[in-house]
């Protein structure tokens, strides 16, 4: 055995290669490997503290509320609807149509059940006339 060899051997370093690129390349990897342990073990809660995951449990029922399929279902039928709307008055008026659509949806993503409203307005008015 070397000199070199031996240097390294009751030691947990790994000799540094002679090459520079592959310096940086070992050293971003094992940045990175530690960056994703450390993230996992926040994640998992198997550090002191389980803040964190309560907070993402906590999302994870608002998300699973939120992506139920009657609101899932609502808030893609209000954008689809504010799209054609909006894209029709832009048609006419010969307006940017996408800058409309893009208000449309955003609109349709915060007023979802515009368009249930609307028809129920709509048949009041029918009903009275």
């Amino acid at each position: 055995n070397s000199y070199k060899t031996q240097q390294f051997k009751y030691t947990n370093q790994r000799p540094q290669s002679k090459y520079r690129l592959i310096q940086y390349t070992t050293a971003i990897a094992s940045w990175s490997k530690n960056l994703l342990r450390a993230l996992a073990n926040k994640l998992t809660g198997s550090g002191n503290d389980g803040e964190l995951r309560e907070i993402t449990l906590g999302a994870k029922v608002q998300l699973s509320e939120l992506l139920k399929l009657e609101v899932v279902s609502q808030r893609t039928g209000a954008a689809i609807a504010a799209l054609i709307v909006v894209n029709l008055i832009g048609a006419m008026f010969a307006i940017a149509p996408s800058l409309l659509a893009f208000l449309a949806i955003v609109a349709g993503i915060v007023w979802p059940d515009f368009v249930s409203v609307g028809y129920r307005e709509f048949r009041n008015l029918v009903d009275r006339t």
